[in-house]
């Protein structure tokens, strides 16, 4: 499976000009899409992975145990392909506090509004990135080594793309505007070089990449039959338009 096979299905999307109400929309109409390729054999949602051996979770069953939160994990997507091979895949869909109206072929108007904080949700975006560099530590219920994963960044805010904002001190560190390079260790946050960070309701660990991601390209999402079809330039904000990104991301 390859970038090209999921531009295509994207760009198919976009196309019949689909725009999903949320990121579980979005994560749906894609395991479906990923269904239908030819050389895919299977596709399973919200995979469930442990940092504990499955043995040892049998017998903590057995026993009546409890299981914390913290060995719990789960993938947005794994598909299994023809040949036995194995990908993950993990979605982030997020629009900006502005309403926008889209018409949506098959159920109608959807209406995108505030999907939080950009730059909290770059830093998510990259902590799926380094889940992913690390998932075959993982243990699956079913015997499963992941061959590649793809993290998707689908949006219409004009400032994942575009913007270089340096106002707040975790985007310095964990944007995701194109052509952008991250460097492999530890993204510490600005003040200090902090190893966390601290929000009104959270406290962020500095993120430790494993590889390098140079030049980070992103793809207009064009829809179809639509007034808010296009992305021309960073000053294109009050109808941007939407636009994804694809980042590959091999296991370490």
């Amino acid at each position: 499976m390859t970038y090209n096979d999921i531009n295509a299905v994207l760009q198919n999307f976009a196309k019949s000009n689909m725009v999903f109400s949320n990121e579980y929309d979005f994560q749906f109409e894609l395991a479906q899409a990923l269904q239908k390729l030819s050389f895919v054999k299977d596709v399973k949602m919200e995979v469930l992975s442990l940092e504990k051996d499955w043995t040892e979770v049998k017998l903590l069953a057995k026993q009546k145990q409890k299981l914390s939160a913290k060995t719990k994990e789960y993938t947005d997507i794994i598909v299994e392909t023809n040949d036995g091979k194995f990908y993950a895949f993990e979605l982030k869909y997020k629009t900006p506090d502005r309403i926008c109206v889209y018409e949506n072929t098959r159920f109608g108007d959807v209406v995108t509004m505030a999907q939080g904080a950009h730059d909290i949700n770059a830093y998510a975006f990259w902590h799926d990135v380094e889940r992913l560099e690390s998932i075959n530590d993982r243990n699956f219920s079913k015997k499963i080594k992941i061959e590649k994963s793809f993290a998707i960044f689908l949006t219409n805010h004009a400032t994942y793309r575009y913007n270089d904002f340096s106002g707040s001190s975790i985007w310095q560190k964990y944007s995701m505007q194109e052509g952008k390079a991250l460097t492999m260790g530890a993204l510490t946050f600005r003040e200090g070089n902090e190893p966390f960070y601290k929000t009104s309701s959270q406290s962020l660990d500095a993120i430790n990449l494993k590889k390098s991601y140079k030049n980070l390209r992103w793809e207009n999402y064009e829809l179809g039959n639509s007034d808010y079809n296009d992305y021309p330039n960073e000053h294109k904000t009050e109808h941007p338009g939407f636009s994804y990104l694809i980042l590959e991301v091999y296991p370490i």
